[in-house]
């Protein structure tokens, strides 16, 4: 169907690439094949020095720099059975129809006449400067070893774009304002000896990160509009934990906890109500990580051993995040939104993991391990349209529609064997007269060859807010591999 609307799109463009009366006729494309283009340019400079002051206090400390240019643009890489492609904005010919100004992609080149190959749409580049410097104080005593770091951070951002969008002739082309941002990092810790086996340590960092440009700027294809709230990211986290080495128990328990506050974030996505590509900027996202970890290996001989692992966490969205919503096609905000997001758990990754391993090595040059791993507690990424005043609007609190509107989805518990092994054989190679040391080792990740695993995914942003229906734009689910391996083989010459 794509390549019958392109191969009956018979059309005359009149002024095509901006010269009056020049025209041109062919078959025009409206759907096509793209290529999102990111290319980057980077150049890093680093040095470090070390140096022990006594025999007690070690000194260390850094700076770097880095200079980066990351372009963005479309690329068009197949007409789809059409001639040419008129680099026009095709949402805004819909909406305006009779502006000839607004639906240009470039007002610098008006009516561009484009083939495959050709660059369209959007065209801009991110320049990026930063520049850090950090020290370290590193002690050890005969009880107590601690260090003590402080790290300062310079970052610098700005938009260029290359083109004069139609709908934002005055913030699309040129630079934007400059960026500047100036964080911190401060970390300590200390480890107390109770004996030459048995540890105890704590260690805790406070430090701001520059927010992301992506998570700024809230359409740089079209234009530089920004967030209206733009802050530094604020972490605060803290770990203790518990050492215990002996010739047959190797022991580790250790808990954290993290705090993430004044996050941002950008969602871009089509609006079924506003029939356009829409962004909601998100600003004031607080997030809670806590757990307990937890890694032993018991030695059962000399060629036999068993490995065991735990990982409890519970990581929660901690703010009723604030959202501004504006369309690709209209500087104007939308709406305005409190998203209900608090004690909603953080997705992509189980909160719970447990493996039990087993270690067999029958001689220094032979070896196999055979784990089992288990994980639970996994959330999808939730849709935070459906947690909003204006979604929930109408609906009866507690009925079963409410429930499935705001309640988030739990993956499955999931589970896989792996088994790896490896050889290592000295002998002599293409008549050598040195032995050389020859190295096998084979990786099988899901031996079961479970094909189920839900490895992740998210709930579309697209929600139906007229029925109000959950389910109209169900979940999407990304799938781990089956079973897969790899075979290495090593000549150390």
């Amino acid at each position: 169907h794509l390549y019958e609307v392109n191969r009956n799109s018979l059309e005359t463009t009149m002024d095509a690439d901006g010269v009056r009366g020049n025209s041109f006729k062919g078959l025009r494309s409206h759907y096509l094949l793209t290529e999102r283009v990111t290319g980057i340019k980077r150049i890093e400079l680093t040095t470090v020095f070390n140096t022990r002051l006594n025999p007690v206090f070690s000194f260390a400390c850094g700076a770097g720099l880095q200079l980066q240019q990351s372009r963005f643009f479309k690329k068009i890489n197949d007409l789809l059975g059409g001639d040419y492609f008129l680099d026009r904005n095709q949402f805004a010919e819909r909406d305006f129809p009779n502006n000839e100004s607004v639906i240009q992609n470039d007002l610098n080149r008006p009516n561009r006449i484009l083939f495959t190959g050709d660059v369209y749409g959007y065209h801009y580049s991110v320049n990026t400067q930063r520049a850090n410097g950090w020290l370290q104080v590193t002690g050890s005593g005969k009880r107590a070893d601690y260090f003590a770091a402080i790290a300062l951070h310079y970052t610098y951002y700005q938009r260029d774009g290359y083109m004069r969008n139609g709908l934002f002739p005055d913030q699309s082309f040129g630079r934007s304002r400059p960026n500047e941002f100036t964080n911190y990092a401060c970390k300590a810790g200390i480890t107390y000896k109770i004996n030459g086996r048995k540890y105890v340590y704590l260690h805790g960092t406070v430090l701001t990160k520059a927010p992301l440009f992506d998570d700024v700027f809230i359409s740089p294809g079209t234009r530089d509009t920004e967030q209206e709230t733009i802050v530094n990211k604020k972490i605060l986290s803290m770990e203790s934990g518990y050492v215990w080495n002996t010739p047959s128990v190797k022991l580790r328990l250790s808990g954290y906890y993290t705090l993430f506050s004044d996050g941002m974030n950008i969602m871009t996505f089509y609006h079924d109500g506003y029939r356009n590509l829409v962004n909601y900027a998100l600003f004031g996202i607080r997030k809670l990580h806590v757990g307990i970890e937890l890694g032993m290996e018991l030695k059962m001989s000399a060629q036999l051993s068993i490995e065991t692992v735990a990982s409890i966490g519970r990581f929660y969205d901690n703010s009723r995040q604030q959202v501004t919503v504006t369309a690709d096609n209209d500087a104007r905000v939308l709406e305005r939104n409190l998203i209900y997001s608090r004690n909603f758990r953080v997705g992509g990754t189980p909160q719970e993991a447990y493996g039990l391993g087993i270690r067999y090595q029958p001689s220094g040059f032979i070896y196999c391990n055979l784990t089992a791993n288990y994980f639970r507690q996994q959330w999808l990424e939730y849709n935070p349209l459906r947690r909003t005043y204006s979604a929930l609007e109408n609906i009866v609190a507690g009925s079963d529609q409410w429930n499935r509107m705001i309640k988030q989805t739990m993956l499955p518990v999931q589970s896989t064997i792996d088994f790896f092994a490896g050889a290592s054989v000295r002998t002599k190679f293409f008549g050598l007269k040195n032995k050389k040391t020859l190295l096998f080792n084979i990786s099988i990740n899901n031996l079961l060859d479970n094909r189920h695993i839900i490895s992740g995914g998210y709930e579309q942003l697209r929600f139906d807010a007229e029925s109000k229906n959950p389910d109209r734009f169900p979940p999407k689910y990304f799938y781990a591999m089956g079973i897969n391996f790899s075979a290495n083989l090593t000549i150390r010459l």
